[in-house]
């Protein structure tokens, strides 16, 4: 293995970093993007496999950040667990 991680945990893995660094509850981003809780906390657990792009566009935009930066293997290894 190469140790790349696979895009849907580096994307969990920033989603909730970012989280945590806004102080953005899980429910607040709920609220902010109208994507369901059980859809969120998949994604936030980095058990999606599939994302739609209105998806990342909503999730990008409650954080304040462009889409692309989702997708930035920064090393946060394991943080996406936090939560």
């Amino acid at each position: 293995m190469s140790g790349k991680l696979p895009l849907n945990i580096i994307f969990s893995t920033n989603v909730v970093v970012l989280c945590n660094i806004k102080k953005i509850s899980q429910t607040e981003l709920h609220e902010l993007t109208g994507i369901s809780r059980s859809s969120l906390s998949t994604i936030m657990k980095g058990n999606s496999t599939m994302i739609q792009f209105d998806t990342i566009e909503k999730i990008a935009e409650a954080l304040r950040v462009n889409p692309n930066e989702l997708f930035i293997d920064r090393g946060f290894e394991g943080e996406n667990n936090e939560r």
